[in-house]
């Protein structure tokens, strides 16, 4: 027998769920005291089942005396208390009336609070730890099982004040729901109703549910507060912005398609903005679709995408045959930024974008064959007509000379392989490459105008925090056409997703009634910078791809004023899924208006290139390691090296150095960059630079940014050639080891721009080892090296030419700039 005392609150609850779910066991539940007579109401566990209620209801009817004795505390045997008789209770069920007899008066103080055990003895199926139960011998008092309660009554504590003994590891709507119905059956001698369709039963279940929602909400505020614990998408979010870490939500693909249309004598096609073009669903899938053919190709899955910008298509324009000169064999080299197109163009202008492509293979001649990596796509920055007096058509020399129109583009766009555009083997073919018109940049998404928010109106008393009702919308950085007209076709494939903002085109909002005119809201990134009357509103998604609108407060950003009703018109497609392969997109879907002049006149629809760019929103587990370490970034230009290290975080610089001068009013950091090929320091270039400065530079510090100092050297080297070598072709292999070009074969000339940058020091015996790693070379002897035009500093003797913090060292050996850097080549032997 194990003592009441000794017994776990916790277990007990658990045993009395089993034992009232029990068929054949049973025991006490509680005991109460009552007077005149002075007997014990004794009240037993209530089985759950109907059928072991009433096996418990004959058993009690065969309990007699010789079955209950009345014990001391701790168990001791006493003779002051005994049972006189016993009966079962007709009015309350599976109750006993146990009449006792007191050997004293009961207003002894020491009998009053003495504690007494009722114990079952003598009884088959009775539980062990539910056999006994504790009591007082005072007016109105009851006792649960554990006798400490009996103790606090004994001490003067009223048992209806006690605070409950509650389960505080309860934190769901079951556990909730066990605890009150344990409760209950403690409180009420009778228990409550068992069936699910009781009131009593519903209650407690109502009552379980909300608690479960309040306990969730308890969880959730001590899990939200913190970047380590939060769950929700959101709370990251805003837990990383104020480390000034930007989690981002990706963004949507890019890709050229070339249109294609036919040659007739009409005008100039105009492929009007935001025109859908679709990837192949359908077995019979046009080059032209209606809205209907339309719908129909997104149900069976084709993705979609849309023109960033209008483009006049030209018939002409589909397919440029590249000029070789009237040569049997001719290439484009790696690094070409100039071209010739055999015909005239006079549609072609500078900002259009064309790509050069591989049309068959240089060996077979087979289209199949062609490799479909060397397809390039470039921004025109020249087209002009011209006529190649000397040129030769249809393998003859003409007349009248050849109409060419000469094209050349962006520096960045430059030919990363060398294209071919005729072989001896390939005579019989019009052109191995040409240049493709008509390109036009499209980006992932699908556009859907004029949806309600859910809900679309204001509330009154609460807060507004609408969702948008597609998941998946598409963000992007927003794209200007005539400042992307300027820039190089590479970059604009090529999106930050930590810049990308919701592609939320309109949002707007209608005051109650509808009276007064609809008022646009513009998305922003973060409503930081926003002011009290600022109509702006942010995108929160979270993990399943819903997305939140959040507007003002009424500090930053206007507060949204109750009964308005908003509607936005947005996009919905976004992430890797929109990387499409090439030769996917298949068809355009204009607009009713533009329906009628582009059906019939398109003949194809095709994306030579790859789409690219698609990203997949931030993990949250990648923002809780990376934003603690965004702090540990200079965000701020203080001393020199800051504004250098700036300035390299930029693709196109190879290395940068900084200084402060006094101008004498002022401090200005002068920033000397060097760019990566060579390029120059052009106004466009410094204008980008500056806007990454401005945001980072001290207040009243000015920022002039300027090319390095370039210093020319003068080497000069005596070389000695093996006699059964072919002099002519050694120096021709020195021309090209010691140049500043690219080589083919992805190689690099030895003074080659990016070899070299800022303050980086010029060593002899790298150049020595180069050159004698040319076939025939026997030995080299230098004469010269130093600094063009320069006295002598003892360079040839140390073997190196320092420079100082923001100088170059520069050799182009060009005989027609001789100021730039020379090399002298001194041969002797060979053949």
């Amino acid at each position: 027998m194990i003592a009441p005392e000794q017994q776990d609150p916790h277990f007990r609850s658990q045993r009395r769920i089993r034992l009232s779910n029990h068929q054949t066991q049973f025991g006490i539940d509680t005991v109460s005291l009552a007077y005149d007579p002075l007997r014990l109401i004794v009240a037993f566990v209530v089985p759950v089942n109907q059928e072991a209620a009433n096996n418990l209801a004959t058993i009690l009817k065969s309990i007699t005396v010789e079955h209950i004795v009345v014990l001391g505390e701790g168990g001791v045997e006493q003779n002051r208390v005994s049972v006189l008789a016993i009966r079962p209770d007709s009015i309350e069920p599976l109750h006993l009336l146990v009449n006792l007899a007191v050997d004293a008066d009961l207003s002894d103080s020491a009998l009053s609070i003495s504690i007494y055990v009722l114990r079952l003895v003598n009884l088959a199926h009775v539980d062990p730890f539910f056999s006994q139960a504790s009591f007082l011998l005072q007016t109105n008092s009851r006792s649960a099982l554990d006798p400490r309660d009996s103790r606090a009554s004994a001490a003067g504590v009223d048992p209806g004040s006690r605070a409950p003994q509650i389960d505080y590891l309860a934190r769901d709507y079951s556990s909730f729901r066990q605890l009150m119905l344990n409760r209950l059956a403690s409180q009420l001698p009778g228990g409550i109703e068992q069936q699910p369709a009781d009131l009593s039963q519903a209650l407690v279940e109502v009552i379980a549910y909300a608690a479960d929602r309040l306990s969730y909400y308890q969880d959730a505020v001590a899990t939200e507060a913190y970047l380590g614990t939060a769950r929700r998408r959101i709370s990251v979010r805003r837990h990383s912005r104020l480390i000034d870490y930007a989690m981002h939500e990706g963004c949507n693909a890019r890709v050229w398609v070339q249109i294609q249309v036919q040659n007739t004598l009409q005008d100039a096609l105009t492929l009007p903005v935001r025109t859908p073009l679709l990837t192949r669903a359908l077995a019979d899938q046009e080059p032209v679709l209606t809205q209907q053919r339309c719908d129909e190709a997104i149900i069976a899955g084709a993705t979609i995408f849309e023109t960033l910008h209008e483009l006049d298509l030209y018939a002409e324009h589909q397919q440029m045959p590249l000029y070789d000169w009237g040569m049997r064999e001719y290439t484009l080299p790696i690094g070409s930024t100039k071209a010739a197109l055999k015909g005239h163009f006079p549609n072609l202008n500078a900002g259009q974008v064309i790509i050069l492509k591989e049309l068959v293979s240089p060996v077979t001649g087979d289209p199949a064959d062609a490799d479909p990596e060397h397809c390039l796509a470039v921004r025109l920055i020249e087209a002009r007509t011209d006529t190649d007096a000397l040129g030769v058509d249809n393998l003859s020399p003409s007349e009248n000379g050849v109409p060419i129109t000469w094209i050349s583009w962006n520096g960045a766009d430059a030919l990363p392989f060398a294209l071919v555009v005729a072989t001896p083997n390939t005579a019989s073919i019009a052109s191995v490459s040409a240049a493709r018109g008509n390109i036009v940049l499209a980006d992932h998404g699908r556009s859907k105008t004029q949806v309600p928010l859910q809900p679309a109106r204001v509330p009154a008393n609460r807060r507004y925090r609408p969702w948008l009702p597609d998941t998946g919308i598409s963000h992007s950085v927003a794209y200007d056409h005539p400042n992307a007209q300027l820039q190089p076709a590479r970059t604009m494939l090529e999106q930050d997703p930590r810049q990308a903002v919701a592609a939320v085109q309109q949002l707007t909002s209608t005051t109650s009634g509808g009276q007064s005119q609809p008022k646009d809201w513009y998305v922003r990134r973060d409503l930081l910078d926003s002011d009290r009357f600022a109509q702006a509103f942010v995108i929160e998604s979270e993990e399943d791809g819903r997305a939140q609108i959040r507007f003002g407060d009424g500090l930053h950003g206007r507060l949204p004023i109750a009964g308005e009703t908003f509607q936005a018109s947005y996009r919905i497609g976004n992430g890797q899924r929109g990387n499409i392969g090439r030769q996917t997109i298949t068809s355009i879907a204009p607009n009713a208006d533009s329906f009628a002049q582009l059906s019939g006149r398109v003949v194809a629809v095709t994306n030579p290139l790859p789409a690219q760019g698609g990203i997949d929103p931030e993990p949250i587990e990648q923002v809780r390691l990376y934003a603690p370490r965004a702090a540990h970034t200079q965000e701020r230009c203080v001393v020199e090296q800051d504004y250098a290290a700036v300035a390299e975080r930029h693709p196109d610089v190879q290395k940068a150095s900084a200084m402060m001068r006094w101008t004498g009013s002022w401090y200005t950091a002068l920033v000397v960059v060097d760019r990566r090929g060579g390029r120059p320091i052009d106004p466009a270039f410094r204008h980008e630079l500056l806007a990454a400065f401005e945001r980072r530079r001290l207040v009243g510090y000015d920022i002039t940014i300027r090319s390095p100092l370039f210093v020319s050297l003068d080497i000069a080297l005596n070389v000695t050639i093996a006699s059964n070598s072919y002099a002519a072709s050694v120096k021709q292999a020195f021309q090209e080891a010691l140049s500043a070009i690219d080589l083919p074969g992805g190689r690099r000339g030895f003074f080659h721009p990016d070899n070299y940058t800022i303050a980086q020091p010029v060593y002899l015996s790298p150049l020595i080892a180069r050159a004698m790693s040319i076939t025939g070379v026997v030995t080299i002897e230098p004469v010269r090296f130093q600094r063009l035009g320069a006295t002598p500093q003892g360079e040839l003797q140390a073997g190196v030419i320092r420079l100082g913090p923001l100088e170059v060292a520069r050799v182009q050996n060009d005989p027609t700039a001789p100021h730039k850097g020379l090399i002298e080549l001194i041969f002797q032997g060979g053949r």
